[in-house]
């Protein structure tokens, strides 16, 4: 892929965090995706040390193997979709126990357009199940970096769950391989009833992050990645009422008229 900028952060110690950020080059897409390095430095204490007591985060991993993993499928994913832009991915190390137990070692975001995060924490699984791990997390986060492209300021909650919905459906079409266990923690029918309580929702920009993180990553009400099953079921019966392969035409379109063909409205 032409304009690919990966950069790997082996190691980030919460004690010296000014040399991290010193070395920081600043790109046109900010500071890893974020206008100011402030932002950036509480998303990244979130994200790598979270509660946890220890102070510096390893990436435990042969590092060119992971660029070249990286590379590999951010040029396969476009062939399927095409990106004129570039993308900048930023690798982390995280000491999150989530990840490790429960994401398989790998977890990604996308703060901004063309810009992918990855979060790495290898879990005891095997080396062949993380690198896996680490290209369905690519092309996931590679779709996320395009839709941004079309749609950067969406807000309403039924765009998020047909954000999440499309990038599932997208790693799951261009590898050819099964559900991810986040789409399918909940069936069809049980998306669709939990859809029908979102109802309120889903055109409001009002939600609060405590709402978000509920819906999609668990908690009293919800079973751990609701959100994902949701739009993952809707999307699919977008895309099987639209009947479209392509998608390049898929990425642009926008909730409105996915959430119309679904036939979930």
């Amino acid at each position: 892929m032409n304009n690919t900028y990966i950069t790997i952060y082996s190691h980030i110690d919460n004690n010296d965090l000014k040399a991290f950020f010193k070395s920081l080059k600043l790109t046109n897409n900010g500071y890893a995706g974020f206008s100011k390095k402030t932002y950036l430095k509480d998303y990244l204490l979130e994200n790598i040390f979270g509660e946890d007591g220890k102070h510096k985060a390893v990436l435990n991993v042969d590092e060119n193997n992971l660029k070249n993993l990286v590379e590999t499928t951010l040029n396969s994913v476009e062939s399927s979709l095409t990106n004129n832009t570039g993308i900048e991915v930023h690798i982390f190390p995280t000491l999150s126990k989530f990840v490790a137990n429960e994401m398989g070692g790998v977890n990604g975001y996308t703060p901004y357009r063309g810009v992918i995060h990855l979060f790495i924490n290898p879990s005891e699984k095997s080396r062949e199940a993380l690198e896996r791990n680490i290209c369905n997390t690519t092309a996931h986060e590679y779709n996320h970096a395009v839709r941004l492209h079309y749609f950067p300021d969406q807000h309403t909650f039924i765009s998020n769950l047909i954000f999440e919905g499309l990038a599932e459906n997208f790693r799951e079409a261009v590898f050819k391989n099964e559900p991810s266990r986040w789409s399918t923690a909940l069936n069809k029918t049980e998306a669709q009833k939990i859809f029908k309580t979102l109802k309120p929702l889903l055109f409001s920009d009002e939600y609060t992050y405590e709402d978000y993180k509920q819906i999609f990553f668990g908690g009293d009400k919800y079973k751990t990645w609701t959100g994902y099953s949701v739009g993952y079921y809707l999307v699919k019966d977008y895309l099987t009422k639209k009947n479209s392969k392509d998608w390049n035409l898929i990425i642009q379109a926008d909730a409105e008229e996915i959430l119309t063909v679904s036939g979930w409205r």
